[in-house]
């Protein structure tokens, strides 16, 4: 199983026993098998939205953020993270950090 496709560093590839696998197969599917309906999703309140795009992500693209945006107006923020994929977290952490950190700021400047 890949599970990262970071430019120029290869493929990451899931290792070791069976039941390992299983597990995050398990980890994996409870994020990207998501059974909830875009329509719940958008009506879910109206708090401020932080949108990470990673720039190579060939699970997400970069439409699917211009979409949510376009859906949910200007409380949604596309921030893109550089050099990255569907494994942004690991892949950039400190962009990552960086951006949440970021965000956090704007939304609460210091008095």
């Amino acid at each position: 199983m890949i599970i990262g496709f970071k430019p120029g560093c290869g493929h990451w590839k899931v290792t070791g026993r069976r039941r390992g696998r299983r597990k995050l197969a398990r980890i994996t599917g409870r994020v990207a098998g998501d059974r909830t309906s875009r329509e719940e999703d958008y009506a879910a309140g109206q708090a401020p939205i932080l949108y990470l795009q990673p720039d190579h992500d060939p699970l997400a693209h970069a439409q699917d953020a211009h979409e949510f945006k376009r859906a949910l107006g200007d409380r949604v923020t596309i921030m893109v993270v550089r050099n990255c994929s569907h494994a942004a977290v690991t892949e950039e952490p400190d962009a990552i950090s960086d951006a949440l950190i970021d965000y956090a700021l704007a939304l609460w400047p210091k008095s």
